[in-house]
């Protein structure tokens, strides 16, 4: 049971990440931003940006993405 639940809770995990990645690069393009701004926005490196557009990061990393999309967004939409 415990072994069965650890795997259900990484494999949601894994789900979860995918989920908040599946829209970076699109969001990226629209907002006009390189990936080496949005590394910059979101404290990390460029190749961090393009291993996240190349596949599913670790959770944490994705919510940072996305995170300084949402404040870049709201920036744009605000002006």
């Amino acid at each position: 049971m415990y072994f069965s639940r650890r795997s259900e809770e990484a494999e949601l995990e894994r789900q979860v990440a995918s989920e908040l990645i599946a829209t970076v690069r699109e969001r990226r393009v629209r907002l006009g931003l390189s990936q080496q701004a949005l590394a910059g926005l979101a404290g990390c490196s460029l190749a961090t940006v393009r291993t996240i557009e190349a596949g599913p990061p670790s959770l944490a990393m994705a919510e940072r993405i996305v995170a300084a999309l949402g404040r870049i967004e709201s920036e744009v939409e605000g002006s």
